[in-house]
């Protein structure tokens, strides 16, 4: 069988770009904190499973959530759009 390959278009590069970083920095930023999955869920008063789905891309948290995430690390969140 031979599958047809297509040229991605801009959008779909920068949002796939925008769903490979985003699992790593809550992972790093969790791992940095020395805390466990668990141990964030029940900080930011959410499931083991909904950490589990940030970090390996399957969901996306809300801001508000990457807020507090954010503040229970000990880290703050920054958000930037460049527009050239």
């Amino acid at each position: 069988m031979v599958m047809a390959m297509t040229e991605p278009n801009s959008m779909d590069i920068h949002e796939a770009g925008l769903a490979l970083d985003l699992p790593d920095l809550i992972f790093e930023t969790r791992a940095g904190a020395g805390m466990n999955q668990a141990q964030l869920a029940e900080a930011l008063g959410t499931t083991h499973e909904a950490v589990a789905a940030w970090e390996d891309g399957t969901e996306v948290p809300r801001v508000d959530v990457l807020q507090r995430l954010a503040q229970v690390c000990g880290k703050r969140l920054h958000i930037r759009i460049d527009v050239d």
